[in-house]
């Protein structure tokens, strides 16, 4: 039977695949290569589009999203949530966009087959989502209440 924590952290991984794999596809067409660069810049910019959504409220997608991450973090404080949520959103975009750019620029780039960087990837965002705030950012966590 498998811990808790294995259990979560399939289950986060899973989220994280689903997520990334929807977009990662976009790598497959030049619009969607385009689509990537965009969101990527617009990312980049502020956390307004991640954090609040599209200002015309047609983001169903992302609410839904958002949703499911909500079930899958420890209990931890809102700013550090938020700041998982940024990251992972805007490192998943750029990573996507960075190796959209070299795919096209060097069809013998050093980052690997699409699957395996895209399986990094996910690696790397759920080491993320799982690490647990460090004893600095909790003492700062408590100063800021």
């Amino acid at each position: 039977m498998k811990s808790n924590a294995t259990n979560g952290g399939s289950k986060r991984r899973n989220l994280l695949r689903a997520i990334t794999s929807s977009f990662s596809q976009q790598l497959d067409t030049p619009q969607g290569v385009n689509y990537l660069l965009i969101v990527s810049q617009m990312f980049a910019k502020g956390t307004e589009l991640i954090l609040d959504g599209h200002p015309s409220g047609q983001d169903h997608a992302r609410l839904r999203i958002f949703n499911l991450f909500e079930r899958l973090f420890d209990e931890i404080a809102p700013p550090v949530r938020a700041t998982k949520t940024v990251l992972c959103a805007s490192m998943m975009f750029n990573a996507l966009a960075t190796y959209a750019q070299n795919m096209m620029s060097d069809e013998e780039h050093p980052l690997g087959g699409k699957s395996l960087y895209i399986s990094n990837l996910i690696d790397s965002l759920t080491a993320i989502i799982e690490a647990k705030p460090s004893s600095e950012t909790l003492t700062l966590l408590a100063r800021a209440e």
